[in-house]
Order: structure tokens, then C-alpha cells, then sequence
């Protein structure tokens, strides 16, 4: 009996590990499932972040040229701004000063004005009545 018991025992242990092994075998073969899984999405994301880098690098290149031009644009408009700058204070300063010479001219002829308006009434006082004024007298 003894043996028999020993015998089922062993039977036992051996249809327990023989359940163990399935188990084991079945979790193994979905850890390689996993880890084919795994090592395929690592993969893909890798390949993304490296479409994503390249994209990313293909941006700033854009926007890296698109500086440049508006920094060559920008140095272009300043260049303008400066001579128009430049030619504003000197078309005030001529301004100002055609502004002084009419200033200038205006008394002048206002002073010979004056001197012509002297004249005629020291000519009128001094000179004899004209003919004409005498006969409607």
C-alpha cells in the first residue's frame, strides 16, 4: 500500500508539473508575443520620432531662411529710413532757409514800397499841376 501511495503521489507531482510546463510554455510564448509586439511598436517609434525630428529640422530650415530675408529686409527698410531721414532735415534746413530769404525779399519790397509811395507824394507836392486839372478848373 505503502508503495502504491507513492506511486500516486509521484503520479500527482508529475501531472502537477506537467501542468506547470504548459503553463510555463503557454507564458512564454506570450511573453515572445509581447516582446515581438513591443520590439515592433518600439520600432514604429522610433521611426516616428525620427519623421518627426526630420520634419522638425525642415521647419526651422524654413523659418531659419524666412529670418534671414526679413533680416535682409529689415537692414534694406532702415537703409531707406535713414536717407529719407537724412534728406527730411535737409529739405528743412532749405526750407528754412527759403523761408528767411522770402522773409528777406518781402520787407525789401515793402521798405522800396514805401520809398516809391514817399516819392510820388514828394513829386505830386512839388511838381505844378498837370495841364488837364487846370482846364476842369
Amino acid at each position: 500500500d505503502t508503495l502504491q501511495n507513492k506511486i500516486n503521489l509521484l503520479r500527482q507531482k508529475c501531472v502537477a508539473s506537467s501542468n506547470e510546463v504548459e503553463a510555463l510554455r503557454a507564458s512564454l510564448g506570450a511573453a515572445r508575443s509581447d516582446s515581438c509586439r513591443l520590439h515592433q511598436e518600439s520600432e514604429l517609434v522610433v521611426t516616428n520620432v525620427n519623421q518627426w525630428v526630420r520634419e522638425q529640422r525642415q521647419a526651422n530650415e524654413k523659418l531659419g531662411q524666412k529670418i534671414r530675408e526679413q533680416i535682409k529686409h529689415i537692414a534694406q527698410l532702415t537703409g531707406e529710413k535713414d536717407y529719407l531721414q537724412g534728406a527730411v532735415r535737409q529739405l528743412q534746413q532749405e526750407n528754412k532757409h527759403l523761408k528767411k530769404e522770402a522773409d528777406k525779399q518781402r520787407i525789401e519790397w515793402e521798405r522800396l514800397k514805401v520809398l516809391q509811395g514817399s516819392d510820388w507824394v514828394t513829386q505830386t507836392l512839388l511838381s505844378p499841376p498837370r495841364p488837364e486839372l487846370r482846364e476842369e478848373e
